[in-house]
């Protein structure tokens, strides 16, 4: 059975791209996950997009989601939401 939608929230770390500017994004609950912007504010944004994509695909997928790990120093809480499919809006496909 998988998660019900709502919200999910996991820790990320965002560094300043001292190279092109702008800031990079990492989760590490899930490596491999990352985003950058161009200033701190598109930087969370972009995070939160990120997550909300991982989360949506694991969960259509039917899996788990990872335990979030405990806040760590440097870090920010960046929350999604998942609200699952809408079979309302499949139903109009079928005649």
């Amino acid at each position: 059975m998988s998660e019900a939608s709502g919200a999910y929230a996991y820790p990320a770390r965002f560094e300043p791209d001292l190279k092109n500017g702008g800031f990079q994004v990492s989760f590490r609950d899930w490596p491999g996950v990352t985003t950058q912007g161009d200033d701190e504010g598109e930087a969370y944004f972009m995070a939160q997009d990120a997550l909300a994509m991982v989360v949506d695909e694991t969960l259509d997928r039917g899996r788990k989601l990872p335990p979030a790990s405990p806040l760590q120093p440097g870090e920010r809480m960046i929350a999604a939401e998942y609200h699952g499919w809408d079979d309302e809006e499949d139903d109009d496909d079928v005649e």
